[in-house]
């Protein structure tokens, strides 16, 4: 009778887990057709409840949301991204999210997308900071070259970080070539030597004498 009562028990938590997150999807469903109400309060209660369901589809969601015509809705979805790619279970969905809002027509959005890529240090988000360097603000260029000097000082991704500034140096901005020589230099590895080689044949004369100040490191 215990054994048969335990059972009956268990089948009805099993069945009240599925019910409940029946209903968080069909909420979650619901909130992003919220984002495009032409009323703020729906909107605002849309987009409230995609920042607190972290699952999949919410982030989804946020991605979308990144496009949106509201303002408000654009910036609490790269911020909620930005959250989700350091510590969700969704983190590499929000990281492409991220990298996604580097090339959206809200120029602040670019900016704070390229600031999420550089807190996360990743193979992927790694990547997109070295996608970062072709965006048209230079401030996001110079987060990116940030990101990558941090990381090209033995992390895992340091190779591949040191690749993004080496091809920094072809930047037609004189100072996203000084930032880029600058962040090689302080990097001892025969990559970055190759790098620093190259600077030294730069139009900018600045360029040049931190180029071969760096490479005396290697003397």
């Amino acid at each position: 009778m215990i054994k048969k009562s335990a059972l009956i028990l268990s089948v009805l938590f099993i069945f009240a887990c599925i019910c409940s997150q029946s209903m968080a999807n069909d909420k979650v469903e619901q909130a992003i057709g919220n984002l495009n109400s032409s009323n703020n309060n729906t909107r605002m209660e849309g987009i409230r409840i995609l920042t607190t369901v972290d699952s999949g589809r919410s982030t989804e969601g946020l991605i979308a949301g990144l496009n949106n015509m509201d303002e408000t809705i654009r910036y609490l979805s790269i911020f909620e991204l930005s959250k989700r790619a350091k510590e969700s279970e969704t983190s590499n969905r929000a990281i492409e999210g991220l990298i996604a809002g580097l090339n959206n027509q809200d120029s602040d959005i670019r900016l704070k997308a390229v600031k999420g890529l550089a807190e996360i240090n990743t193979a992927r988000s790694t990547e997109g900071l070295i996608s970062a360097l072709n965006c048209p603000d230079i401030s996001v260029q110079m987060v990116s070259i940030y990101g990558l000097a941090e990381r090209a000082k033995n992390t895992f991704t340091a190779e591949r970080a040191i690749e993004g500034l080496i091809s920094a140096l072809d930047n037609s901005n004189t100072e996203i070539r000084i930032t880029s020589v600058k962040a090689l230099s302080d990097v001892k590895a025969e990559r970055a030597k190759e790098g620093l080689k190259k600077a030294l044949n730069d139009p900018d004369s600045k360029v040049k004498v931190l180029a071969k100040r760096g490479l005396t490191r290697y003397e």
